[in-house]
């Protein structure tokens, strides 16, 4: 299984890494962290992934907008995707009919903040 954690926060990112492979084990074939939109854009255009989690407040950037953006490889393709925001960005339920939305997670971090 090939993922992407989109995370600006290194902990978190790597948390998530840890959780990832500790319940997919050998399953994950490869495991990319990168810290903004344009980074993982740039890596969807060239790179094919099975899941994708995504942070979707990333620096004051909205991480839906990787989502939407026409330009990248993930708004049309069938991999899985994951959000996690804190605190939540506010999605209306008519702007996820055109994405690979999969599932929204709030974040568990946000104890924290």
């Amino acid at each position: 299984m090939r993922i992407l954690i989109v995370e600006d926060e290194y902990s978190i990112a790597r948390d998530i890494e840890y959780q990832c492979r500790a319940i997919l084990g050998d399953r994950v074939t490869s495991l990319r962290i990168l810290q903004t939109l344009e980074e993982a854009a740039e890596h969807l255009n060239k790179q094919t992934i099975d899941l994708l989690l995504l942070d979707l407040n990333l620096g004051g950037k909205n991480g839906y907008d990787l989502l939407t953006d026409t330009t990248c490889s993930v708004s049309r393709s069938p991999a899985p995707s994951i959000r996690s925001s804190s605190p939540p960005i506010p999605i209306k339920p008519s702007e996820l009919s055109n994405t690979a939305f999969s599932t929204f997670c709030p974040s568990r971090w946000n104890t924290f903040a």
